[in-house]
């Protein structure tokens, strides 16, 4: 949920994009359980 806020809260248009490029980047220090973006849509 917390990424679906910061989503909304960023320049980025496209979900996807945001999670690829960003979410994955940058911020696997934060969340070291990540899943994939196919697996993310499915628990959303």
């Amino acid at each position: 949920m917390t990424l679906v806020i910061v989503f909304y809260k960023s320049e980025y248009r496209e979900f996807k994009i945001y999670y690829i490029h960003f979410v994955c980047r940058y911020l696997t220090n934060k969340f070291p359980t990540l899943v994939s973006y196919t697996q993310i849509l499915k628990l959303m």
